[in-house]
């Protein structure tokens, strides 16, 4: 009836009234995103005002799609692979903290959402899609790569005979396969079918080269 309806649209009010998002998507640099991200998360808790569980996973899943965008856009002004090991370190290092808050918070959420749903006789959620996992996936990937890339470059610097013309070539056959990886710098972060073909290739022609490298040696 009207009080039913009254009932469920002041609930979906509750919860949607003042959610912080735009503070998220107005974020320039990757650390302010922790703060926004609990922020978010400790608004939800007005879910348990009756706003239904269902809709309640849906919206944390829209919002990690929304949080992989906003990563994206900021990390993509970087030219991340142009920077070098330091900042590349600081620009980068900053996601592995946001993500481990997202965890942290989202199992709590979860674990809520169930107990919720049991309690109101809801359909119980058996998972959330999160759309930020496979860019999780690359960024760790991605600095792994570098770390291993300069590691790699310092050793042969304090190995190899300085100045002769076998050293030379050698660091220049490594600059060029980093080239590889580093002329894709404007779709580093793509992670769609394509994007991780691209990214494969890419990594399998750095390798390819630092291998035959490393033989010639």
């Amino acid at each position: 009836g009207l009080t039913e309806s009254l009932a469920k649209v002041k609930s979906y009010n509750t919860l949607l009234h003042d959610f912080p998002i735009q503070d998220l998507l107005a974020c320039k640099q990757i650390n302010p995103m922790i703060t926004c991200i609990q922020n978010i998360f400790t608004h939800l808790r007005r879910v348990k005002n009756g706003y239904p569980v269902p809709r309640a996973i849906a919206l944390v899943d829209a919002i990690s799609k929304d949080m992989c965008n906003q990563i994206k856009k900021i990390l993509n002004t970087k030219k991340l692979l142009y920077l070098d090991y330091e900042n590349f370190d600081v620009a980068t290092q900053g996601c592995s903290s946001l993500f481990g808050v997202w965890d942290s918070n989202l199992k709590t959420f979860y674990k809520n959402m169930v107990k919720l749903a049991k309690k109101r006789a809801e359909e119980v959620p058996q998972s959330v899609s999160l759309k930020h996992i496979n860019l999780r996936n690359r960024i760790e990937e991605l600095r792994k790569f570098k770390r291993h890339h300069e590691d790699f470059k310092r050793v042969l610097k304090q190995v190899l005979p300085k100045g002769t013309t076998n050293t030379t070539r050698t660091l220049q056959g490594v600059s060029e396969a980093y080239s590889v990886v580093k002329s894709n710098d404007k779709n580093l972060l793509d992670v769609t079918d394509e994007g991780n073909n691209v990214w494969q290739a890419a990594i399998q022609s750095y390798e390819t080269k630092i291998d035959r490298l490393e033989r010639s040696e």
